[in-house]
């Protein structure tokens, strides 16, 4: 055994030997007599490898007490599942983060600040971008705030205009049953001042929501 393979083993018998050793402090009242005796004795074996540095001996016993280790500690349930689910957890925080001190303190509300403050303001656009597409639209959103809407008729029928949303600035319009809500300032691909008869699906209105604070 050279120099680099002794460095290398030194480190993993290292590692593996308070792994294990860690293993029983945390698990002795709980895991059988039986589980911690074959623990301590793949210990002694990888020690014993490592004093004659034999190196097929060492592969053996390290793979041992890795095994002994995982006997030791209960078995997690989908364990790819539960890591996906914390990637996209801390990816989320770390948008909003970078939302909320890098990019809002730069958007300065101009004369149309009441809506702003009301947190949702809406921008004619009658186009869908790139970025609008899944899943890049989810770090648009959650980085600019910012969601490309479409609006169509839930059903077929008159067009009516039954209320308005003041804190929201949105008017509704009843088709049929079905209540369609509509920002004032968003595309309208109908003569509001002359409502038609529009077919369940017809495409009403476009626009770029923006949410603020």
């Amino acid at each position: 055994m050279n120099y680099l393979e002794k460095r290398k083993w030194r480190k993993i018998v290292k590692h593996l030997c308070h792994e294990a050793h860690h293993a029983g402090a945390m698990r002795e009242d709980v895991c059988g007599p039986e589980s911690l005796a074959r623990l301590n004795a793949a210990v002694a074996d990888l020690r014993s490898a490592w004093a004659s540095r034999d190196a097929n001996a060492l592969e053996k016993t390290a793979d041992a007490v890795e095994a002994s280790v995982r006997a030791i500690y209960p078995p997690r349930n989908k364990p790819r599942l539960r890591e996906n689910v914390e990637v996209f957890v801390v990816a989320i925080a770390v948008a909003m983060a970078v939302r909320a001190y890098f990019i809002q303190p730069f958007k300065i509300p101009t004369g149309s600040m009441q809506p702003s403050l009301n947190g949702i303001t809406m921008d004619p656009e009658g186009q869908h971008q790139w970025y609008d597409t899944f899943p890049v639209n989810i770090g648009t959103f959650l980085l600019f705030g910012e969601k490309y809407v479409e609006v169509r008729a839930k059903a077929s029928g008159q067009m009516q205009v039954v209320g308005v949303k003041e804190d929201t600035g949105e008017f509704l319009v009843q088709i049929g049953h079905k209540i369609h809500p509509i920002h004032r300032h968003a595309k309208l691909y109908f003569d509001p001042y002359n409502l038609p008869v529009v077919e369940q699906g017809q495409l009403l209105a476009t626009g770029r929501r923006r949410v603020g604070d």
